[in-house]
């Protein structure tokens, strides 16, 4: 059975220790994953995406859905310093993006764009302890050696 993205970051919330959090990362661990907090905690980029376009996600059970996480995270650079430099013709590939992906997950990538992803227990420090070389920066702003 496929595990979505936003499955494992929704479950987050109902592990109880912080150990247990780090350990479900690690061992759901995938490119994707790990691109979507790339992209969500690392001070070292700067989103272009200041607010997000009204978009009506693709309301199909998650299972069924045409588009995911999977398929479309390579994408997460195009709003990310300055890669498009129009904001009209990125506007036009966000909403793109959001209207192809099921609800679940459309709210993941559009956290990750505007680097505003807030879910229960996910946490830059919960990130810095899955994936220790995968943030740039210290939380502090100093830049790791």
């Amino acid at each position: 059975m496929k595990v979505f993205v936003s499955e494992i970051i929704d479950q987050l919330g109902t592990i109880d220790s912080f150990e247990k959090r780090v350990e479900h990362l690690k061992s759901n661990s995938s490119k994707c994953l790990r691109t979507i907090l790339k992209y969500a905690f690392d001070s070292s980029l700067s989103p272009d995406v200041k607010e997000l376009p009204e978009y009506k996600p693709d309301d199909v059970p998650i299972d069924f859905a045409y588009n995911d996480l999977n398929s479309v995270y390579s994408r997460l650079y195009l709003f990310f310093d300055k890669s498009v430099s129009k904001d009209s013709k990125r506007n036009h590939l966000l909403l793109g993006i959001l209207e192809s992906l099921p609800k679940e997950e459309a709210e993941v990538f559009a956290g990750a764009a505007t680097q505003s992803l807030k879910k229960k227990y996910l946490t830059e420090f919960l990130v810095r302890k899955a994936f220790p070389r995968l943030l740039s920066e210290e939380p502090n702003g100093k830049v790791s050696k």
